[in-house]
């Protein structure tokens, strides 16, 4: 069973640790096709903001540590169906409608004397369904997020890091973030999610 963005947002936290580059995002993934990921190319420090309302999960960034040969791995989140609602009085929750998520692959990640060691059709008869566009890009359909216990808490903005501690233990974690429009850059560990509001 493929845990939920809580859960992935916990672990990352549980190392949480700051990028050699200072910035927000530590991938290198402007030329990444797919919705949502050319907010990964942005490199973006924490600035706060009003994250009051509701936020929609589309990009994951910033993964590639758990990738060997490809520092620049990414999940594709448009289609996941994943959202957080940051109320007024202090409360959030999280929900998941249980549509597809995408690993991305950029093509510099296949051949050479790097990378990692497979191509996007090798990845495919692996485990999972992966299909490379006319880039290169490779993206591998791995399910649905979960939703999982835990999926609402309280939450607090000091300056630029946001605190959330889920209901039901496995708090309180801490992350630096940034509203820029419709735009939540909210760093977790060496990852990075961007929402879009709404």
């Amino acid at each position: 069973m493929r845990t939920g963005w809580l859960g992935i947002a916990l672990l990352v936290a549980s190392c949480n640790g700051d990028s050699a580059s200072g910035g927000l995002f530590d991938a290198a993934a402007a030329d990444l096709v797919g919705a949502g990921l050319a907010a990964c190319g942005a490199k973006v420090d924490p600035c706060g903001g009003d994250v009051v309302g509701s936020w929609s999960f589309v990009a994951l960034c910033g993964t590639g540590a758990l990738v060997p040969g490809c520092p620049d791995a990414a999940y594709d989140l448009a289609t996941a169906g994943i959202a957080v609602d940051f109320h007024d009085n202090g409360t959030y929750a999280i929900s998941a409608a249980g549509g597809d998520d995408y690993q991305v692959f950029p093509p510099w990640c296949f051949g050479g004397d790097g990378g990692i060691g497979l191509s996007c059709a090798q990845l495919s008869s692996m485990a999972t369904p992966c299909t490379a566009d006319s880039s290169g890009t490779c993206r591998c359909n791995i399910g649905p997020f979960l939703p999982i216990a835990g999926s609402t808490g309280t939450y607090s903005v000091k300056d630029t890091t946001l605190t959330t501690v889920p209901s039901g233990g496995n708090g309180p974690s801490a992350f630096g973030f940034c509203v820029s429009g419709d735009l939540l850059h909210w760093r977790n560990g060496q990852s990075s999610f961007v929402l879009h509001r709404g």
